[in-house]
C-alpha cells in the first residue's frame, strides 16, 4: 500500500531494501509524502 500510494519507493527502479539504512533526508520525504497523501499539509 505505501508503494502504491507512492509514499515510499526502492533506491532505484529494482531495488526495495526495507532491512537497509536510512538517511535522515529519505525518512523526511517519505513523512512529508505522508502526511500530503492525508490531506494534513499541502
Amino acid at each position: 500500500m505505501i508503494v502504491t500510494l507512492q509514499i515510499m519507493s526502492g533506491t532505484n527502479a529494482n531495488t526495495f531494501s526495507p532491512q537497509g539504512k536510512t538517511t535522515r533526508a529519505q525518512a523526511a520525504a517519505v513523512l512529508v509524502r505522508t502526511l500530503k497523501t492525508l490531506g494534513w499539509i499541502d
